[in-house]
């Protein structure tokens, strides 16, 4: 279990930070 939360966990991060990279390019 713990290995599949920090999987999502880090899915989760990096989502984030895609995000933060597309709105950085948009402005």
């Amino acid at each position: 279990m713990n290995i599949i939360d920090n999987d999502l966990l880090s899915m989760q991060e990096a989502r984030i930070l895609v995000e933060n990279a597309r709105e950085a390019q948009k402005n």
